[in-house]
């Protein structure tokens, strides 16, 4: 008996790559989109940090689709652990370009290549926290081309949050600076667990929803021991609380989960006039404002991206016009 069979559905539920319809609508998501967009308008580096399994590729393919394919042309890549000079090679055959002996002159191709294409490239590097540090450091060095004026292409950095550790390291000082806009994605609760289930059984074809209340909570706190992943399948206990659509007592086999999201923004919503610091000290204290946003998104979050999404032009938001000078 298969899966669709035992609970009585069309499709397959929970597919590797869920359907738009299959999507839990978040306003964080919305929020999400609009600040990945902001980025891009504004002309500054983007990273989205999450947990594996927490919604980082399907944001990303929402992204990609939302742009005007009569103005942008989206590149994306996650074949990051090769060296610096297999990056830049990698970045121009996904051009169309022929990488040449040395690193330098494929650097300088591909550069003249972008600039001289009628739409604004966007480069979307996904496991970028397994970058190489020579590899972030060029891509530092190819956005700075025209004296820093303007970036050849917009770059979109995707990673674990070892990413996040990994730009706060002082070799790639320069680059944190450049980061305009940094997103976190953070895990599903047990209150939207529900709200996640519903619109993939739906899009499956059910006509009832086969899960209990208790099993709901039971894939929630199971779920939450692989940092609330809804990438993760329920384990056995779990199966006696399912209900099947034809009273059969046959477990249905494990299927692997889509995933939501949730903005994150780092900076702080005051400005401060700070005494000089050491490049030490700079960091010590970005690693604090950090944990402080942190700890705001996990009590706040739901009334933050609500706000995020009606108005961003308020005083001390990222939308702010003195701040938009800044960038």
């Amino acid at each position: 008996m298969t899966l669709e069979e035992h609970f009585g559905l069309t499709h397959p539920p929970f597919p590797k790559t869920a359907s738009e319809a299959a999507l839990l609508r978040h306003p964080a998501l919305a929020a999400t989109l609009e600040r990945l967009r902001f980025a891009l308008h504004r002309d500054t580096i983007a990273s989205l940090v999450a947990e594996s399994g927490c919604g980082k590729s399907t944001v990303l393919a929402l992204f990609a689709k939302s742009l005007d394919a009569a103005s942008y042309a989206v590149l994306a890549l996650s074949l990051t652990t090769v060296g610096p000079f297999g990056l830049v090679s990698h970045i121009a055959a996904l051009c169309g370009l022929r990488p040449a002996r040395f690193k330098g002159t494929t650097a300088a191709a591909l550069i003249a290549h972008l600039r001289g294409l009628p739409k604004r490239t966007v480069l979307l590097i996904d496991e970028a926290h397994l970058l190489p540090d020579d590899s972030l450091e060029d891509l530092r060095l190819l956005t700075a081309d025209d004296f820093d004026r303007r970036s050849p292409f917009a770059l979109v950095l995707v990673g674990q949050p070892l990413l996040k550790e990994r730009l706060a390291e002082p070799q790639h000082y320069a680059l944190a600076q450049r980061l305009g806009v940094r997103l976190r994605l953070r895990p599903l609760n047990e209150s939207e667990v529900p709200l996640f289930v519903e619109p993939h059984l739906t899009a499956a074809g059910a006509r009832t929803n086969p899960f209990e209340p208790e099993a709901t909570t039971a894939l929630f706190h199971h779920t939450r021991a692989s940092h609330g992943s809804s990438r993760t399948s329920p384990s056995p206990p779990c199966w006696p609380r399912w209900r099947p659509a034809n009273n059969s007592s046959t477990p249905p086999p494990s299927s692997r989960r889509s995933s939501t999201w949730r903005p994150y923004d780092p900076r702080p919503r005051l400005r401060l006039t700070l005494p000089p610091l050491s490049p030490r000290e700079a960091l010590t204290l970005s690693s604090i404002l950090d944990t402080i946003d942190d700890l705001l998104w996990l009590h706040y979050g739901d009334e933050m991206a609500a706000l995020l999404t009606k108005d961003t032009s308020g005083p001390g938001t990222w939308g702010s016009p003195r701040r938009d000078q800044d960038q």
